[in-house]
């Protein structure tokens, strides 16, 4: 009964697996998913495409309403033209040149 009723040692909380360093937010097939994830240096070429094509559609449309505002009416639509016919173009490259890239 004394050996029942004596107090026994705890089991440590850590677990003898190494914990990761972080903690995933989710896990999709396997892959685990932190909020480092999409901080990494994978991710950069991304970030800058992003960034690139959002900064020539914020210059384009900045330039065309400078021009609208001037009055130079032929070099805002030349501006509208060439936006239209660049960004999908540069779009279809990308996706063509991300498949080749891949298979």
């Amino acid at each position: 009964m004394k050996e029942f009723l004596a107090r026994q040692p705890k089991e440590p909380t850590q677990s003898k697996t190494p914990q990761q360093k972080y903690t995933p937010m989710f896990t999709f097939m396997g892959i685990n998913v932190t909020h480092h994830t999409f901080f990494s240096a994978a991710y950069s070429g991304a970030y800058l495409i992003v960034f690139a094509v959002a900064g020539f559609a914020l210059l384009s449309t900045a330039l065309e309403y400078y021009y609208r505002t001037k009055g130079k009416e032929n070099t805002a639509d030349a501006i509208q033209t060439a936006t239209k016919v660049i960004l999908p173009l540069a779009f279809y490259l990308f996706l063509y040149f991300g498949i080749v890239a891949v298979f």
